[in-house]
């Protein structure tokens, strides 16, 4: 495998993050972290990731200020994406 097969996912469920990542393992590389400001800091050292699957409600910072952010530091990618996903409990 190499860097274009590596997912970031962030989420507060660590059942979820175990699940995904059974899913997703064979496949490719998952990193996972359950907080955002975790995801930040592995996006800064680990870059670059293929894709980054990120939970909208966690506690402290939400999806959507991680994804902020993680553009903000990031504008220029290189191919790197951000997604959100919203979890079971979402209105």
């Amino acid at each position: 495998m190499n860097t274009n097969d590596r997912v970031l996912i962030v989420d507060d469920d660590p059942s979820l993050l175990a699940a995904l990542v059974r899913h997703l393992g064979e496949r490719f590389t998952i990193v996972t972290t359950e907080c955002g400001e975790n995801a930040l800091e592995l996006i800064r050292t680990q870059a670059p990731f293929a894709v980054m699957l990120c939970d909208m409600r966690m506690p402290g910072m939400d999806g959507i200020e991680v994804l902020r952010r993680a553009m903000v530091r990031n504008p220029t990618d290189g191919g790197q994406r951000f997604r959100s996903i919203a979890g079971s409990h979402t209105d």
